[in-house]
């Protein structure tokens, strides 16, 4: 007689000790990966950009085609070299600065990146002296900002922009491209 069956742990159970420990695993990895979609990752945007997006006295919202990758900078039917499916130009102070303050909030929120950068929206803002270039992938949670240097760079951004500039672009009959 083994020591286990005199504790109640047959054969039975020990046949069954291995599977326990894989399901046990599976439900750890699975909490793990969970948690992970969870953390958002937040990294504020430079200050001269939000100065720039919070006084805006000329501010251009663009559509973008997230199929077309940049290949030609200085072509005027691109920003940045993404095509441009239409822009809309805000001449309301009002709407320009519901367009910095949902841009400004939602990096402030930040976003949980991902691999893709399938730019649908762009905001070309200006403030006296100073030009920010800002392309937006609300499907991979990315923000790029030029901030008047030819180096980019990225930063988290939750969607909560999204329906603003949506709204803005649609009233004004601009084509937004479809999510894959």
């Amino acid at each position: 007689m083994h020591d286990l069956d005199r504790v109640g742990i047959g054969k039975y159970a020990m046949k069954r000790i291995p599977t326990l420990i894989v399901l046990a695993c599976v439900c750890l990895g699975l909490l793990f990966w969970a948690m992970s979609g969870l953390r958002k990752d937040v990294i504020p945007l430079p200050n001269d950009v939000t100065q720039v997006l919070s006084n805006a006295s000329e501010l251009e919202l663009l559509s973008l085609d997230p199929n077309s990758y940049p290949l030609k900078l200085n072509d005027s039917t691109r920003f940045q070299g993404w095509r441009i499916l239409g822009r809309l130009t805000l001449t309301s102070s009002a709407d320009r600065k519901r367009v910095g303050e949902a841009v400004v909030r939602a990096v402030a929120e930040g976003g949980t990146p991902t691999a893709c950068f399938d730019p649908r929206h762009a905001i070309h803002v200006v403030q006296g002296s100073q030009a920010q270039s800002l392309i937006i992938c609300f499907h991979c949670d990315q923000i790029q900002v030029y901030p008047g240097k030819p180096q980019a760079h990225f930063l988290p951004i939750s969607k909560s922009a999204r329906p603003v500039l949506d709204d803005l672009l649609k009233r004004a009959g601009i084509p937004i491209a479809p999510e894959r």
